[in-house]
């Protein structure tokens, strides 16, 4: 139990997560700019930015990695992104406001 690294990010992280089987990236998402910042996890180096919605929040990723899922409270959607291609699939509206998110697979 130890601090291993410390990321700079510049922005008020909403919900940080490492998607399975990508063990090399780290997610970060950023409310007031409405995006992931991507991290890689052996250094603090930012790789990438990934624009969702206004209010990027909660973050959750299918168990095989290959699909994020942000909940964006600003524009009341959620943000289906494919991991690989670090890409937007598509934006579902939702109820206002949505926060957290769980994948469960059945």
């Amino acid at each position: 139990l130890e601090v291993v690294r410390t990321y700079q990010l510049g922005f008020t992280p909403g919900f940080a997560a490492v998607p399975p089987a990508r063990t090399n990236e780290l997610w970060v998402t950023d409310a007031d700019a409405g995006k992931v910042a991507l991290f890689e996890t052996a250094s603090d180096a930012k790789t990438a930015d990934q624009a969702t919605a206004a209010g990027a929040h909660a973050l959750a990723f299918s168990p095989d990695g290959k699909t994020g899922f942000v909940t964006n409270q600003l524009s009341h959607s959620l943000s289906i992104i494919d991991s690989a291609s670090r890409t937007v699939k598509s934006t579902i509206p939702l109820g206002k406001k949505p926060n957290g998110i769980v994948y469960r697979a059945r």
